[in-house]
């Protein structure tokens, strides 16, 4: 039996294990930097370092952040739809991921 998508998710967050492969990968220097400055948007006192950030189209035309810290999706930017081909969404998911390296780089 598979568990439904939001219980895959509990577990795997729950997971000592997958935990620990994810942070030693992860530069929490860059995570803490960024949770310091939301700590006053969020009402749990105890946050997690670890999370994942995706960068996904919407069929609006526009690109959204999704990042584990915010409360909810960030519009990012607009792209123009072209041959389904061709993904011009990943130029401003591109553009947002190099902007945020450049801000949490060494």
């Amino acid at each position: 039996m598979t568990f439904p998508p939001d219980l895959r998710g509990e577990a795997i967050g729950a997971s000592d294990e997958i935990r620990s492969a994810h942070n030693s990968f992860a530069r929490t220097d860059a995570f803490l930097a960024e949770e310091s400055r939301n700590r006053a948007s969020r009402d749990d006192e105890k946050e997690d370092v670890f999370h994942f950030v995706a960068y996904v189209p919407h069929e609006d035309g526009h690109v959204y952040e999704l990042d584990g810290l915010r409360p909810g999706p960030i519009q990012i930017g607009k792209f123009e739809s072209g041959n389904t081909n061709d993904m011009p969404w990943l130029t401003v998911a591109r553009t947002a991921i190099q902007e945020r390296i450049e801000r949490f780089g060494a």
